[in-house]
């Protein structure tokens, strides 16, 4: 960041509001102000699922870089429509009881956002940003739900005065879903904290080492990577898989490995607090894997679709290749710049093939992992959020 940016926001008033789950980019835009001495920032977290998070709605109160207090309440479950009264009335209390004027406010999502335009009403928010980090055309099953969400999502673009989406996918599917473009759109892209990550030993990894990181969902793909190391371990007899994170497939994918003879072959490693960690893990592996499924269980273009995977900017700034399927909005930008491979065939041998010819191709895979960080320079959080809020401004 240069110095003007830091100058700028350094006499600036900023609350993040978000729903939270392990992180996000609202943590990340929080840590930026603060590490940036922003002088005022107010970080307002909600749960998003409340059987896995020990902690209820709260806030954190920062000034010029310092934690000056924050308070948690204890997670209380309620019916869905109280939640979002819930939610709207703790932010703009919790608004209200600290400081009278802020002059940036940062909303995650259109609830979020919505307590923002009411504060901005009454003067004591100046600008409100809505930062759009899922979008999905059937968010809900339930139909009064689905309205309310994209009637907020439409309220919101209208009224924000700027539109963070995370691809330019969400912008589009406005316009062929629901035939409106109304608001002041920009891509606010997902980064990474790339100084953060230790480049020294790029090329000092396991040749024989996938990596995986993220919720642990079906959706995500795990399970063709495990079918076909069978065939894999015929070719490159010492292959693994590691996979970090938790979710509600993670037995069910034991049971496959142990099934098809490889459960010593995938090490689960679970979920990992320290980001720091993570990425150390992660360098040591020679690719990373990002198999998403494009279709839900409904027939419904999926959440990634639409958005922007923290997980291929983390792979590609540790310096992994990617092997990725087709879904993610910049699967194709990551192949121009071969830092990694599409994948569209998930079939045991197919997907073999693939994984066998990158990792026995050495010198290839050197010049993948060389690619592959210069490409994930492109999106340092330094950057994408001081350019995201200097042009706030006209700047």
């Amino acid at each position: 960041m240069n110095d003007f940016a830091k100058e700028f926001i350094f006499g600036k008033n900023f609350i993040v509001a978000s729903h939270v789950f392990v992180t996000g980019p609202s943590q990340d835009l929080r840590d930026y102000l603060v590490k940036n001495k922003a002088k005022k920032v107010m970080f307002i977290g909600h749960p998003l699922f409340y059987d896995k998070q020990s902690e209820g709605s709260g806030y954190e109160y920062y000034e010029n870089g310092v934690l000056k207090y924050s308070k948690y309440a204890k997670v209380f479950k309620m019916p869905l429509l109280i939640k979002i009264v819930h939610d709207m009335l703790y932010t703009i209390t919790v608004v209200l009881k600290n400081h009278r004027f802020w002059d940036v406010y940062i909303g995650s999502n259109s609830l979020n956002t919505f307590s923002g335009l009411i504060l901005r009403k009454f003067g004591i928010v100046n600008k409100v940003a809505y930062y759009v980090i899922d979008y999905k055309r059937h968010r809900f099953n339930n139909i009064f739900y689905n309205y309310l969400y994209h009637k907020a999502d439409y309220i919101c673009a209208g009224n924000a005065y700027e539109v963070w989406n995370l691809s330019p996918r969400m912008t589009d599917a406005r316009k062929k879903f629901f035939g409106w473009e109304r608001g002041n759109h920009k891509v606010v892209p997902v980064g990474i904290w790339f100084d953060r990550i230790d480049h020294s030993k790029l090329m000092n990894f396991d040749k024989a080492k996938l990596g995986f990181m993220g919720h642990v969902l079906e959706k995500q793909g795990i399970q063709y990577v495990i079918k076909a190391l069978p065939i894999i371990k015929k070719s490159i007899p010492k292959i693994k898989l590691e996979v970090i994170g938790q979710g509600d497939c993670v037995q069910k994918l034991k049971e496959l490995s142990s099934e098809l003879g490889v459960l010593s072959d995938v090490k689960f490693l679970g979920y990992i607090k320290s980001h720091k960690q993570i990425e150390e893990q992660l360098s040591d592996c020679a690719v990373g894997i990002a198999l998403y499924e494009k279709y839900d269980e409904d027939g419904d273009l999926n959440f990634t679709y639409f958005a922007d995977p923290a997980k291929l900017k983390v792979y590609l700034g540790c310096g992994l290749p990617v092997i990725v399927s087709d879904v993610p909005y910049n699967a194709e930008d990551i192949v121009r710049e071969s830092c990694g491979l599409i994948v569209t065939n998930f079939k045991p041998k197919t997907l073999a093939l693939q994984i066998i010819k990158l990792l026995s191709d050495t010198k290839a895979l050197k010049r993948y992992r060389k690619n592959a960080v210069n490409y994930a320079s492109k999106f340092n959080w330094e950057n994408i959020f001081s350019d995201a809020l200097l042009g706030l401004y006209g700047l």
